[in-house]
């Protein structure tokens, strides 16, 4: 009957236990806490443990204790007002004589509560002045440095500094030289006899189409890209294709530089073809530079260039819905779809 107490109903309620087995913590059970083993436990025949005796609350702040805490005199120290006074204005003058300060709600409240303790309003206010001085001096002595327009943008001065600085990135700034073409009649001679194994695998273009890029190439410049760097690009990476098709073996080391010379003429406007707006020269341009960097050490150049020509297609794609497309040249995009897919699952490996 110890553990069971009896309400005014008659009813008879279990005392709450303190702490339960962990069988019973785990089935949500209520549990007697007896001692080697609940009732529970005993019924189903289970083992009965109890974890550690979780440490109860400490008593709780008497009432005498929070009143002591509130009568404990306040010691938090108010500072003066950081206004910036002069030195010789009326406050500094005071500090000296008889501490006059302005009349401000926080110094109203400070000399009210230190009103009879003269030396301790003096020892608090006497480092608080020193601190508004120094900080008065510091910031006019700031002010007066800086000045209102800098010295570099002044009239007799900023043109003079342009005209260096335009001088010194003309002189760094490097110059884009190309190696010229070789004479027409032996790029195309070259060309014609080798196209047929160019495309043995990937159809780029016809080899009519290419004649005819080749001359208006020559007939615009065999120096450099012209007004055109698309159609400067893929005459020279199939000028670099033809070489290396044509060389015999044993010979490419002598050859190499020249071979390489001229896919470095498509290299250099790479740029260009990707900055531009995609175009069908544009991609065939790429894709040619992708079928000469594929047999090159390293794959960087390759998933570059095979990448940019895919990206290209998608974005030339999108403006089809605007545009009336002939069926050669559809035939040609198709074509170059199925070149750009083929190499770009070649450069993942």
């Amino acid at each position: 009957m110890d553990d069971i107490e009896i309400t005014q109903a008659g009813s008879r309620v279990p005392h709450k236990i303190f702490i339960a087995c962990i069988r019973c913590k785990a089935r949500k059970k209520r549990c007697d806490g007896e001692i080697p083993k609940c009732a529970n436990c005993v019924a189903h025949g289970a083992d009965c443990q109890y974890a550690a005796i979780r440490k109860a609350r400490g008593p709780g702040k008497k009432k005498i204790h929070i009143e002591s805490l509130e009568k404990r005199p306040n010691t938090t120290q108010h500072s003066l007002p950081s206004t910036c006074v002069p030195i010789n204005s009326n406050v500094s003058h005071g500090l000296k004589d008889d501490f006059i300060v302005p009349t401000t709600p926080s110094t109203a409240r400070l000399t009210g509560q230190r009103i009879h303790n003269d030396v301790a309003v003096k020892e608090l206010a006497l480092p608080q002045a020193v601190i508004v001085e120094d900080h008065c001096q510091t910031h006019v002595s700031v002010r007066n440095h800086l000045p209102i327009f800098p010295d570099f943008l002044l009239p007799n001065k900023f043109p003079e500094l342009l005209k260096s600085f335009k001088k010194i990135v003309a002189e760094t700034m490097p110059t884009r030289s190309f190696t010229p073409l070789m004479p027409q009649y032996i790029s195309r001679r070259l060309t014609e006899n080798s196209f047929a194994d160019i495309m043995a695998e990937d159809q780029l273009l016809d080899l009519s189409n290419f004649m005819t890029l080749l001359e208006a190439q020559y007939a615009s410049s065999p120096l450099g890209p012209a007004d055109n760097p698309s159609r400067w690009a893929i005459v020279n990476s199939i000028i670099a294709l033809a070489m290396r098709v044509k060389t015999a073996p044993g010979s490419e080391a002598a050859l190499s530089d020249i071979t390489h010379a001229f896919y470095q003429n498509a290299v250099k406007v790479t740029p260009e073809l990707i900055l531009q707006d995609p175009s069908l020269l544009s991609i065939q341009a790429l894709l040619a530079m992708a079928m000469f960097a594929q047999y090159i050490p390293g794959k960087q150049a390759f998933r570059m260039l095979t990448t940019n020509a895919s990206r290209q297609l998608e974005i030339l794609s999108l403006s089809w819905a605007d545009q009336l497309i002939g069926l050669g040249e559809n035939e040609q995009y198709t074509q170059m779809y199925i070149i750009a897919n083929r190499l770009s699952l070649q450069a993942m490996w």
